[in-house]
């Protein structure tokens, strides 16, 4: 099959931004399967939604997993070049889902010192034996959800991104609220040890 990577060029919140996306739930945990995907804003407004979407997202999924030489490569010649973006979105929708396919982007990112890099995961154990080695130009911030556990370990050693629902009653009082323009903003892509919560939408 002649795959290609699916880029979105932004949207409305990230603004040009641009993003990569696997579908949500098949490569997310066992965790975030049990308890957070049926609320999954990406899962909700954007694959049910829109076809097209879903289908890319399947698409980088297939690539990934079935030829990740190429798949690799096709990341890098996106990346490559004098018009590589300033800030890079890994996963909107979906997560890590092997430790290989976690070390082919941070291959990837190590490569594009010139971009910034921002993955939001809760795929904990997958991520775990990397963090004292991550790229300086990768923001990767642990995921929390109601009733779904946040390793002590992982807390200590990467940012929090909270999830307010009206029920969370231990985030740090100097969590960096989301303003919803990452593309102005742009603090999550270097929250230097801070954590930041979103409200539920």
């Amino acid at each position: 099959m002649n795959y290609k990577v699916n880029i979105s060029p932004g949207n409305r919140k990230l603004g040009g931004v641009p993003s990569f996306s696997l579908p949500s739930g098949r490569s997310c945990s066992a965790a975030a399967r049990e308890t957070c995907h049926k609320d999954c804003y990406f899962h909700r407004h954007v694959e049910k939604l829109y076809i097209g979407a879903r289908m890319n997202c399947l698409e980088n999924y297939d690539f990934s997993k079935n030829d990740p030489i190429k798949f690799e490569k096709d990341l890098n010649w996106h990346l490559d070049g004098p018009n590589a973006p300033r800030l890079f979105r890994i996963h909107v929708g979906g997560d890590f889902y092997s430790a290989a396919y976690f070390e082919l982007w941070l291959r990837v990112i190590r490569r594009h010192k010139r971009t910034r890099f921002l993955a939001f995961t809760k795929q904990f154990d997958i991520v775990r034996p990397y963090l004292n080695n991550l790229p300086k130009n990768l923001s990767l911030v642990a995921s929390a959800w109601p009733d779904v556990d946040m390793p002590k370990d992982i807390r200590q050693a990467i940012p929090v991104a909270w999830m307010q629902d009206g029920t969370v009653t231990d985030i740090p009082t100097d969590a960096i609220p989301c303003e919803g323009h990452c593309e102005t903003c742009g603090r999550c892509w270097a929250l230097d040890g801070k954590h930041v919560v979103f409200n539920k939408h």
